[in-house]
């Protein structure tokens, strides 16, 4: 039974990486049925929940997996991810800041804080979380895209522009990541008023699609 068990589990989160959500969640949930309270599936469980934003949910199955063990990096900062998503932000920080006392490598610990302190206002910290992100990742496309947002927020667009115009070209590994930058630097010239530059990037991103 425990052997059949790890088996679905492991299929779950094969499907899960793949973006199979609903097949992830079907072998998750026959994992549960057969051990209720095995981490494991906990964690995907939890994974599911926040991949659809589900946050209330995601954080049941995550303190039922803490309750097992409560060092285990990843499920704080899923945690940490579900309490922002309900607006709990003194909560998610607390919770971050138990996942970086037990991986404080993880890049993504410090894109969730800047997210939550820009939420609590306080956008020059913000900004130094997110510039740790790109620290621990220089390839971190997401963090960059942040980056962008919050020195625009502060009333540094030439700053904000010259962070995606440098990561559109060095952060070329896929044409999502190009796809994603390029878009956020369309919008950006638009609301700046350059509608001749961001009709040239909506261009390529155009073209990057038909490949």
């Amino acid at each position: 039974m425990k052997r059949r068990s790890l088996d679905l589990v492991k299929t779950a989160k094969q499907a899960l990486a793949a973006g199979n959500l609903a097949r992830a969640e079907a072998l998750c949930t026959r994992a549960l049925e057969r051990s209720p309270h095995d981490r494991e599936a906990l964690g995907v469980a939890g994974a599911l929940a926040t991949a659809r934003e589900e946050w209330e949910l995601a954080l049941g199955h995550l303190d039922a997996m803490l309750a097992q063990d409560d060092k285990d990096a990843w499920a704080h900062l899923a945690r940490a991810r579900a309490l922002l998503g309900i607006g709990r932000l003194d909560e998610a920080r607390a919770a971050l800041h138990r996942s970086r006392d037990l991986d404080p490598a993880d890049p993504g610990l410090y894109e969730i804080e800047a997210t939550i302190l820009r939420g609590k206002g306080e956008l020059d910290a913000a900004l130094h979380a997110c510039e740790g992100a790109v620290a621990l990742d220089p390839h971190r496309v997401s963090a960059y895209a942040m980056r962008a947002d919050l020195l625009d927020a502060m009333g540094r667009g030439d700053e904000a522009l010259e962070v995606l115009r440098t990561a559109v070209r060095k952060l070329g590994r896929s044409a999502e990541s190009h796809v994603a930058l390029l878009e956020k630097l369309a919008a950006l010239l638009d609301a700046r008023g350059e509608p001749e530059e961001a009709a040239a990037a909506r261009s390529l991103v155009s073209q990057l699609r038909a490949r």
